[in-house]
């Protein structure tokens, strides 16, 4: 949920949640972003084809289709579930989360915007897939770096020398 509070505050003018605007754009005073394990077109965990029940039961607020991580079909040949992370879907539509579109639809972050994943990864999952796209990398990104073996926590206390390369980048 980092990166996408992080995009949201950056980008500035977005009503959100219960109606709660968060001020101006930032983008101008970032140069660098680093999205670790962003869900940016959502989470297959939240996965279904109307964005609001799971199992006949309520959705979670963080699986929310309006301001959530939900993710649904993106071909209407692919409308089962459990195609959602599968490494041959090939995108045909953004069919994710409103708030997650808005986000993508929206300018660059920063001027320099890198996004890390992991194939170990239980929360993104291992293929960094949702219905064809890779979530976790954000519009714009100039560098991408997958790794093997580190979860979705240890992404951000085993990369800090990655990090630190990217910080220290002359643009």
């Amino acid at each position: 949920m980092g990166v996408t509070y992080a995009r949201i505050i950056i980008q500035g003018n977005m009503w959100i949640l219960h109606r709660c605007q968060l001020g101006d754009p930032l983008k101008s005073k970032i140069n660098k972003f680093i999205a670790i394990a962003g869900a940016n077109n959502g989470l297959c965990i939240c996965a279904d084809s109307e964005g609001e029940t799971t199992n006949d039961t309520k959705r979670v607020p963080a699986c929310s289709k309006e301001f959530g991580f939900w993710t649904g079909p993106s071909c209407p040949e692919h409308t089962d579930v459990k195609q959602c992370n599968s490494d041959d879907l090939i995108p045909c539509s953004d069919n994710y989360g409103d708030i997650l579109k808005k986000l993508d639809h929206s300018n660059d972050d920063a001027k320099y915007i890198a996004s890390f994943w992991s194939t170990n990864d239980t929360i993104i999952g291992p293929t960094n897939k949702a219905y064809g796209w890779k979530t976790s990398i954000v519009v714009g990104t100039k560098k991408e770096i997958k790794y093997d073996g580190l979860t979705h926590y240890t992404l951000k206390t085993d990369t800090v020398s990655d990090q630190l390369k990217i910080l220290q980048l002359e643009l």
